[in-house]
């Protein structure tokens, strides 16, 4: 029974995480998350644009945030985020995004971040006043 106690104790310190160096996610195997541009600038009339990641083959969005209305999307894998006056879709390593008019005097914004596995890409959306 003495010999049980101190095995369960190491067990739980490997379960737990293990001791400091044992066991650790290497980001180093996720290359940097290239893409042909980090920002869309969509005027007034709204339009289409789209963002491709030149190293992978497949990548997905993670959140979409919102500042002008203080709100972030969480989209479920394969789902398109539509706002208010934006529609975002991703399709293997290309991300399209459609903006409606402005009518409004004030720019609006948007951050899209994605995903590929431990390496993350932001993209910054701005749409300019009417």
């Amino acid at each position: 029974m003495n010999k049980i106690i101190p095995l369960i104790a190491i067990l739980d310190v490997i379960a737990a995480g293990g001791v400091s160096g044992c066991h650790k996610e290497k980001n180093s195997d996720w290359e940097t998350v290239k893409t042909n541009k980090t920002e869309v600038i969509f005027s007034a009339n709204g339009g289409f644009d789209s963002v491709e990641t030149t190293n992978y083959s497949y990548w997905w969005i993670l959140q979409v945030k919102l500042p002008d209305i203080d709100s972030t999307l969480y989209p479920a894998p394969n789902e398109a985020v539509t706002a208010d006056w934006l529609l975002i879709e991703s399709d293997k390593n290309k991300l399209y995004m459609r903006a409606q008019p402005n009518l409004s005097e004030s720019n609006r914004q948007a951050r899209v971040d994605m995903s590929v596995g431990n390496s993350f890409k932001s993209i910054d959306i701005i749409q300019e006043a009417k």
